[in-house]
């Protein structure tokens, strides 16, 4: 790559970093960076740029590097001043978002208004790259603002967002080189007493084991690690990534040890118990794995319809069988504890299903079998197939319709918790997902009773959201109870219209997830991490982490949202110590991490509630919503929206970029900001399709059919396979 990979000897001596050439993975400026705010139809001025280079200053060298790689820079009447210039003269800034980004290493001076400005306008240039399919096109504005003033509080944040723009471009190599380059300049640096080093080396790691050098992955995984330990935090996700990276390159015993250590350092969350079974597998025969998801499939069903108990208990997976409701989240169980029930309902039942025809994508797939009419099982049960570094895998069942039998099961795996009292919000949130689209909150377990009383399911499914077995709502036991109480599983269904009768049905609509509210993405308890593969059911899979501002203040809360099981991977459009906007897409819903099926996991935590199990403090109740309320008695509520999608489009309008649209467009801006709509306008020709405009017949990422899902290495021939 292009790109400078040490410092001269001058400049070293001087601590400034190399300016960075725009290469292949940092493409060009992106054009007319100024960005436009497309649903709130107004056009912010341009953030002011820096006055001074910051440090020990070469003008002519900054000067330079800026004219030639920052849209926003002056060309005419700019001075160079160092820290005891300009600057140096600006008022601190009153606005509290200063305190977040204090801490060793930062030139206190480099947080003033000018600085928190263009803050917010690189946010918003980032964001508009993401969302146009053009990531990498800010990459040589941020890299030109890290360089400027590498003792700034921004700069490390402005090189990792260019490296999540690499790996959501595809760039690995590139990606890669760029950490290596960041560790130079900002090994040290924190955010919010969170080493920003332990989010930066797992990106590197995720890059050189895409690049087939799991000895660079582990090195990078290791530093992780030591930088989590030393700052006091879990090194427990970085361990855990190594162990699955040693596993996947066939290194067994080394992995074992990765993931006992990440066990022992997780205590007892759910990453622990992951972390222990996946040790266990690797000292396992792993008899019951098979090299594809069709062949599991049809040798499981095969073994249920002869009732074969000997079969099906060989079939089951010995270390990660698990069980659980609805959309909402799986419980690990003993196979010899749910296996004989099973069994015994066969007897009892006329079940039928059809191997050829699983749903699921990824490393995930679901085969439906129909017709229980037992004790414990009743209508359907879906049994889940997972891909594992050795082959696929039954690693468990979904129950949709509960019966006393079915409940009986859950209470003796898990047994009542203690229920949590909390408060409401004391800030305006709005739902996470588009104005005017309901969803539904919790439901798994009220489902069921809500069938039993007659026609009360098939009227609920008339609503917006429609009517399904959902997730989980607050204090339900394994999952949202203690420090998560709080938390709900969203989900959406297809209405009933009594003419093509599919109640019942999952519709997530486009799927996606939008900021419930101002804020700072962070990298507290885990932070965000996008780097799961969909269908990918290890850990709690990708998720968000957002202070949330308050609207009336403009000030960060003592609240942090919580986004869980989103797309991936790289599908994610912010990043740690970005500035989020309400309304901005922040991913798309899914099934990475420990969810039976896609759905949005949302909680919210106070820290003015400590808890000694979560450094957020104690969960809230996330309402109101869009001015509705979320009670104690209101799981399979439908809560409709009123957030609106915010995009952001180039400044230069109506010129856009012919790489999104696959052609010019001059009436594309036009179509876009003249309206208050609460969706995305296309083009004439072009359809809205995963958040945005395509043209289905040449478009490769949805292969001729929107909303068909495939990820690009799916696609083949126009079509997605597996």
């Amino acid at each position: 790559m292009p790109m400078s990979r040490g410092l001269s000897a001058k400049a070293s001596k001087a601590r400034r970093p190399d300016p960075i050439t725009p290469g292949p993975g940092l493409a060009q400026p992106f054009r007319g960076s100024t960005p436009t705010n497309v649903s709130r139809g107004r056009r912010p001025e341009p953030a002011p740029s820096f006055g001074g280079c910051g440090g020990s200053c070469d003008c002519r060298k900054c000067a330079a590097t800026s004219q030639s790689t920052s849209p926003t820079a002056p060309t005419k009447g700019r001075t160079c001043s160092s820290s005891t210039g300009d600057n140096a003269a600006l008022p601190p800034p009153r606005s509290p978002i200063a305190r977040l980004f204090r801490g060793p290493g930062v030139r206190e001076r480099s947080i003033n208004v000018e600085s928190i400005a263009e803050w917010e306008h690189l946010s918003d240039s980032t964001y508009a790259g993401r969302t146009l399919n053009l990531p990498a096109a800010p990459n040589p504005e941020l890299i030109a603002a890290a360089c400027r003033d590498p003792a700034s509080a921004f700069a490390p944040g402005y090189a990792m967002w260019a490296i999540d723009n690499l790996l959501i471009q595809g760039d690995l190599e590139s990606a890669a080189d760029l950490c290596d380059w960041w560790k130079r300049h900002w090994e040290e640096r924190r955010f919010m007493g969170v080493p920003i080093l332990s989010y930066v080396t797992r990106q590197a790691a995720y890059c050189w084991s895409g690049l087939g050098r799991p000895a660079r992955a582990e090195h990078e995984l290791l530093a992780s690690a030591k930088a989590s330990i030393e700052a006091g935090q879990s090194p427990a996700d970085a361990y855990y990534e190594l162990g699955r990276i040693l596993e996947r390159f066939e290194a067994p015993a080394r992995a074992a040890s990765a993931f006992e250590a990440a066990a022992s350092y997780a205590g007892e969350s759910e990453l622990a118990s992951f972390a222990r079974r996946d040790a266990q597998r690797l000292n396992t025969d792993l008899t019951w794995m098979r090299p594809n998801p069709g062949d599991l499939a049809s040798e499981l069903l095969c073994a249920l319809r002869s009732r074969d108990a000997a079969r099906i208990h060989s079939l089951a997976s010995k270390t990660h069988f698990s069980i659980g409701r609805g959309s909402s989240h799986f419980q690990f169980v003993e196979p010899a504890i749910v296996l004989p029930l099973l069994v015994a309902d066969l007897r009892l039942s006329r079940i039928f299903g059809d191997a050829s025809r699983l749903e699921g994508e990824g490393g995930r797939r679901y085969l439906r079998v129909r017709g229980w009419a037992g004790v414990t099982f009743q209508e359907d049960l879906v049994f889940l197939l997972i891909r594992t570094a050795h082959g696929w895998e039954w690693s468990g069942i979904i129950t949709m319709l509960e019966v006393q039998g079915t409940r009986e099961l859950y209470a003796r795996i898990s047994p009542p918790g203690i229920s949590e009292t909390n408060h409401q919000l004391e800030i305006r949130i709005e739902a996470p997902w588009r104005e005017g689209v309901g969803y539904q909150a919790g439901g798994a377990v009220a489902y069921s009773f809500i069938r039993a009383s007659g026609f009360g399911g098939l009227f609920l499914s008339t609503r917006e959201c429609g009517f399904g077995p959902g997730g989980f709502y607050y204090n339900t036991v394994d999952q949202h109870e203690g420090s998560d109480a709080f938390a709900v599983d969203f989900t959406r269904w297809q209405r009933l219209n009594f003419i093509t009768p599919q109640n019942y049905s999952d519709d997530r609509h486009d799927g996606v997830v939008l900021a419930c509210a101002d804020g700072i993405v962070t990298m507290e308890d885990r932070g965000t991490i996008a780097s799961i593969v969909t269908g990918d059911r290890s850990g709690l899979g990708n998720r968000i982490t957002q202070i949330l501002f308050d609207s009336t203040t403009g000030s960060p809360s003592p609240y942090t949202a919580i986004y869980l099981h989103l797309r991936g991977p790289n599908e994610i459009f912010v990043s740690p110590t970005m500035r989020v906007r309400q309304g901005w897409i922040l991913g798309g819903m899914d099934t990475t991490g420990n969810a039976t099926y896609a759905h949005l996991h949302f909680e919210i935590h106070d820290r003015r509630m400590p808890r000694p199990d979560q450094i957020l403090g104690a969960s809230v109740r996330p309402s109101p919503m869009s001015e509705q309320t979320l009670n104690d008695e209101d799981s399979t509520k439908c809560i409709v929206s009123n957030n609106r999608v915010v995009l952001i489009t180039p400044a230069d309008c109506p010129s856009v970029p012919p790489a999104f649209f696959e052609r010019e467009y001059p009436g594309v801006c036009d179509l876009v900001a003249a309206t208050e709509a609460r969706a995305i306008l296309c083009a004439p020709g072009l359809a809205l399709c995963r958040d945005r405009c395509v043209d289905l017949q040449t478009d490769p990422r949805n292969c001729g059919r929107c909303g068909l899902g495939c990820s690009t290495n799916d696609c083949r021939g126009g079509r997605c396979v597996f």
